[in-house]
């Protein structure tokens, strides 16, 4: 499967998802499956909220430090 368009909140085509998750939504993908002739749709949900303070790894990656 080829994710080939992720739409942000606001853009054309997140209306219908958007009024279904409301301000869980963080975005609308299409992923498409050339084997099988299928177009999917995902969503991008937030499932938990903690309160966190993000920071920069040597590597340069983000690391979320939660606290309880």
């Amino acid at each position: 499967m080829e994710t080939r368009l992720t739409l942000r909140l606001g853009m054309p085509g997140t209306k219908r998802p958007l009024a279904r998750y409301g301000e869980r939504l963080i975005c609308v993908r299409y992923l498409y499956d050339e084997a099988r002739n299928r177009r999917l749709k995902s969503v991008a949900l937030v499932i938990e909220e903690r309160r966190g303070t993000a920071v920069r790894g040597v590597s340069g990656a983000t690391i979320t430090i939660l606290s309880e």
